[in-house]
């Protein structure tokens, strides 16, 4: 975490980036590029198993999708709530008709 943590600030402020030819500029806002850099990129991890959840929605879901036309079986365990979301977190429901 603590790695991750600091070429996400890294990135952010400009002082790291790799080759702007094979990884445009434009994804430096993304917190995921410096997830998949660690893991993809980096001696260190190299032997870290990554793998997708079969119901990833409830792992990590993203307030503004529609519940109602991507249901969930189960509660969300991380909502990520979106800077653009209109929505108060009281007012969003847990039953996956938010």
């Amino acid at each position: 975490m603590q790695d991750w943590y600091e070429y996400y600030n890294k990135q952010r402020d400009g002082s790291w980036w790799p080759d702007e030819k094979l990884y445009p500029k434009h994804l430096n806002v993304w917190d995921q590029f410096t997830l998949w850099w660690l893991t993809n990129k980096e001696e260190k991890y190299k032997d870290l198993k990554i793998e997708i959840f079969e119901d990833d929605l409830k792992w990590n879901y993203w307030s503004l999708l529609d519940r109602k036309r991507q249901p969930l079986k189960e509660d969300v365990v991380l909502l990520h709530l979106s800077c653009q979301a209109s929505r108060k977190i009281s007012e969003i429901k847990y039953d996956g008709l938010s």
